[in-house]
């Protein structure tokens, strides 16, 4: 990046590349302000430099990231992280990450982290600053970051359990409640950030839906009140272990959901979210999941070039408002579905 402002972005697909290869921007060497922005695509690199949103911020970066978020996996040879791989300087904010961190075979390199890989280790160095920046310890495989950082200097570990929002009470993670923004039209701030049962922090101007603007006594006050649903499950080989690195295609209404295939984690979970109205170019997150709604999703293992499972319902069990537990297995192809023939069930797979 070099100078500017992105705002409200998203980056779906995976990222392959030698080295300074993120989810989101490769390399940042100058100003410029990223906000309220997000990437899923995996990200790997055969060299240095990995990092689910941003590969490399140098010595000459005095731009800021914040209100972001990064679910790729990352793999690369060295400063490999979750959100970021190597840090030199900038500012990064309000901001984490879900996706499985780690090296290309053969590598022993120290330079790997949740969040971030590594930091300029120079003594008497400027560091970064990182403020109210998170990692899941679940999904990533890590449970601290990469070298050259300190106790405020860092990514904080949360588990999925901790990130997600509880089914009583959803609560952000610190700090993430105070960043808000004034709606268009309108004269009342909201947060930036929003979460409900099950879910990860999501972007409300993003996952929301569309705002509403009610005008009272000449008063302006702007809302979104949409809740998204998510979709998740866990991915296994066929010994049952976790399939980890792999990637999931999710669709609905013959459109890949999100844009993009998502990632599975440590643990084989992986996680995509969508709602009931998006706008336009999210229209590839629109969907709203009901008793008879047909989704499907396949599975491709870590390095493979083919697909190695698959499922599909049109009988969604839902866990409150989420589809859960919707899980993949290598070499298996499952359905539920309430189709009497599989004529009929072929073709609505197929739509």
């Amino acid at each position: 990046q070099e100078g500017g402002t992105v705002l409200l972005s998203r980056a779906t697909g995976s990222v392959t590349g030698s080295s300074n290869v993120g989810g989101f921007v490769g390399y940042g060497s100058s100003s410029g302000t990223i906000d309220r922005s997000y990437a899923t695509g995996a990200v790997v690199a055969t060299g240095s430099g990995a990092g689910g949103f941003a590969g490399y911020l140098d010595s000459g970066y005095s731009g800021t990231i914040k209100n972001s978020f990064a679910m790729g996996a990352v793999v690369g040879n060295s400063n490999v992280g979750g959100f970021v791989g190597y840090a030199d300087r900038g500012t990064l904010q309000t901001s984490y990450s879900t996706g499985h961190v780690a090296l290309n075979s053969g590598s022993t390199a120290t330079s790997i982290g949740g969040f971030v890989g590594s930091l300029n280790t120079t003594s008497g160095a400027t560091l970064p600053t990182f403020t109210n920046v998170y990692f899941d310890s679940t999904t990533s495989g890590r449970t601290a970051d990469g070298l050259g950082t300190t106790t405020t200097v860092r990514g904080v570990a949360l588990t999925t359990t901790q990130l997600q929002g509880a089914a009583t009470t959803p609560a952000l993670p610190n700090g993430f409640s105070s960043a808000t923004f004034t709606p268009t039209g309108a004269s009342n701030t909201l947060g930036i950030w929003a979460t409900g049962s099950g879910l990860y922090p999501y972007l409300r101007e993003l996952f929301g839906g569309p705002l509403t603007l009610t005008t009272v006594n000449n008063v302006t006050t702007g809302a979104y009140n949409q809740t998204p649903q998510a979709i998740s499950g866990t991915a296994s080989l066929a010994t049952n272990a976790a399939a980890v690195g792999a990637q999931v295609g999710v669709y609905a209404g013959g459109k890949l959901l999100g844009g993009g295939t998502v990632s599975t984690g440590a643990n084989g979970y992986y996680y995509t979210l969508v709602g009931t109205s998006m706008s336009t170019p999210l229209a590839s997150s629109q969907l709203s999941i009901g008793a008879s709604t047909g989704i499907g999703a396949s599975l491709r293992l870590a390095g493979a070039s083919d697909d190695a499972g698959g499922r599909y319902t049109d009988l969604p069990l839902l866990t409150g408002n989420n589809l859960t537990a919707f899980d993949l297995a290598e070499g298996l192809n499952r359905a539920r579905t309430s189709a009497t023939s599989l004529t009929a069930l072929g073709a609505r797979v197929d739509a």
